[in-house]
């Protein structure tokens, strides 16, 4: 299992134990599915047998509904207006230009291309996309693209790929 780490604030954003696309030799979407987790305790898992006499105590149970991947990295949802978004992608890009000619020039090119058409169809649907930061909240750092399929069931994130360091786990 390989997992992706923000390269500027260091937060873990995504891993690939989720179902895993590479486009355009520059993005990666990772693909999810809605779900609960309950904080519920079930005492005959750990030996616990209710009174006869009082009954069980009542425990205070939460739960948290959400999307896999988002509650597994404790992903943040980031409120962004789309002059906001300009400003921040204008300046995220930036960065991953500069460590692209750094480390890999010839990636520059495609990065570019990518980058330019994905960030052409967000704008153009802005209002369709969710935005997630890692769980520092630095507004530095990359951001995931959350939409949904066709069917706004299942959710898919978007990421830059040259945004992140893998690590094999």
């Amino acid at each position: 299992m390989f997992i992706y780490k923000d390269i500027v604030s260091g937060d873990e954003m995504f891993t690939n134990s989720y179902p895993t696309k590479f486009l355009d030799d520059a993005l990666i979407e990772i693909e999810g599915k809605p779900l609960t987790v309950s904080s519920a305790i079930d005492d005959s898992l750990i030996g616990g047998n209710a009174s006869a006499e009082g009954g069980a105590e009542a425990l205070l149970d939460s739960s948290k509904t959400g999307i896999d991947f988002v509650i597994a990295s404790n992903l943040q949802i980031l409120a962004m207006t789309k002059p906001d978004f300009k400003v921040y992608i204008k300046a995220y890009m930036v960065k991953i230009i500069e460590r692209l000619k750094a480390n890999a020039p010839d990636r520059i090119p495609i990065f570019k291309t990518a980058a330019n058409n994905f960030i052409t169809k967000v704008l153009a649907s802005f209002n369709e996309w969710e935005f997630y930061v890692g769980s520092s909240i630095n507004p530095e750092g990359s951001v995931g693209f959350l939409n949904y399929r066709e069917d706004q069931v299942t959710p898919y994130m978007v990421f830059f790929q040259d945004g992140f360091k893998s690590e094999k786990q």
